[in-house]
């Protein structure tokens, strides 16, 4: 998969430090935020063996896409939806495990607790940011900070991770719902 981690940031993820995804196990249920027409997605299923995907994608043209690439596959529930309100889906999608985030929007880290207030107690967030898309002006530095201070309200940030091959975006890996004196 090596060749195909510079189109997937997941792959590129995965490549960089493979651990990361060691503590989802197998048959975890995950919530997709902007799954897209399901390309990573495919890598994610492969390397996350019988885990469930809420795939949740607010475009129509990428959704068709998802569709037909994952018809009749039971581990992948599509949902057309903003992923601004978690509210309109929350009677589809159950707790997960994980959210695998990848919208570009400015307010990435406040999706990003809006859908774990409703989905995940406790698990993995993994957040592909894109730098540009929050302030395409300011300092690499000083946009990653405030993403960080942000998504601290709601989660312990385990690492920020630079991506290979993509380089206006960082990945946020943190965790929600761990007791940190245990480190359970």
């Amino acid at each position: 998969m090596k060749g195909k981690s510079k189109r997937s940031k997941f792959l590129s993820l995965i490549e960089k430090n493979p651990k990361i995804i060691r503590g989802v196990g197998e048959g975890a249920k995950i919530l997709y935020l902007g799954a897209g027409a399901g390309t990573t997605l495919r890598f994610m299923l492969e390397l996350i063996p019988h885990s469930h995907v809420y795939a949740v994608e607010i475009a129509p043209k990428p959704m068709r896409k998802l569709l037909s690439l994952f018809k009749g596959n039971e581990r992948v529930i599509p949902v057309l939806e903003d992923a601004n309100h978690p509210e309109r889906y929350s009677g589809i999608v159950e707790k997960v495990d994980m959210i695998y985030q990848d919208v570009a929007q400015p307010n990435q880290a406040e999706i990003a607790i809006k859908n774990a207030r409703y989905f995940l107690d406790r698990g993995l967030l993994i957040m592909m940011c894109k730098l540009k898309s929050i302030d395409f002006s300011a300092p690499r530095s000083k946009i990653v900070n405030e993403v960080r201070k942000e998504l601290e309200e709601e989660f312990k940030i385990d690492e920020i991770i630079r991506l290979p091959y993509h380089k206006d975006h960082v990945c946020f890996v943190a965790r929600r719902g761990y007791d940190e004196d245990s480190g359970a």
